[in-house]
């Protein structure tokens, strides 16, 4: 299994880049989905502008699609 993955970030104030990050773990009922594909909403644009303060390396891009690749369900049918 992948232990990083490639994300799009902020990273400085007017700038963007790719970069190499670990992969997370999913907390108890959440999932990993590993994105097909995302568009930047306009809060990234304003991040990316400074409207939140400055930020190194923050990701963007939340609106996304893709495959479920890790869950950790609350409940086990196992």
């Amino acid at each position: 299994m992948a232990r990083t993955m490639k994300a799009f970030v902020v990273r400085r104030i007017g700038e963007v880049g790719r970069m190499e990050k670990p992969v997370p773990e999913p907390g108890l009922n959440d999932g990993i989905v590993k994105t097909t594909a995302a568009l930047l909403c306009t809060s990234d644009v304003h991040t990316v502008a400074g409207a939140i303060g400055e930020r190194t390396d923050l990701t963007l891009g939340y609106e996304a699609v893709g495959i479920i690749f890790k869950l950790k369900p609350l409940i086990s049918f196992e």
